[in-house]
């Protein structure tokens, strides 16, 4: 599955890049490696927002990924599911919004069309009387 290897492809890019960091950091010394500890969270939400974005650009969902897969890239079924969700929504309300929009132009062009209609019937009975055009 080519969403699957993907997922695992940048968990394990952002994995290799984090332990590069983690390894710099101790070198550093205490303060540079708390520093590297304090960005963890930020990391993990990087990982997941990720994995999120491949499933809803994929149009695949998160029970798509079986959980030794999800284990493997080092993402939580529970926040992944949270995660797509939230992103799922947002893409549903927009594009609510942009048929609501659409229809209602659609509308207003069927309005226009028919005042121009009604019109053009009031402008002809002027002109035509009686079989006489004026």
């Amino acid at each position: 599955m080519t969403v699957v290897n993907e997922i695992l492809s940048q968990s394990t890019k952002s994995g290799a890049a984090a332990i590069a960091e983690k390894r710099a950091a101790k070198e550093a010394g205490g303060k540079a490696y708390l520093e590297f500890l304090a960005g963890d969270e930020a990391r993990k939400n990087t990982k997941l927002t990720n994995a999120a974005k491949i499933l809803l650009l994929n149009n695949k969902r998160p029970e798509d990924v079986s959980d030794a897969e999800l284990k493997a890239a080092g993402i939580n079924r529970n926040e992944l599911t949270a995660l797509y969700n939230e992103g799922k929504a947002s893409i549903d309300a927009a594009q609510a919004k942009a048929q609501a929009e659409s229809d209602k132009a659609g509308l207003e062009g069927q309005k226009t069309q028919a005042e121009i209609d009604k019109l053009n019937r009031e402008a002809s009975k002027n002109y035509e009387v009686g079989g006489i055009i004026y």
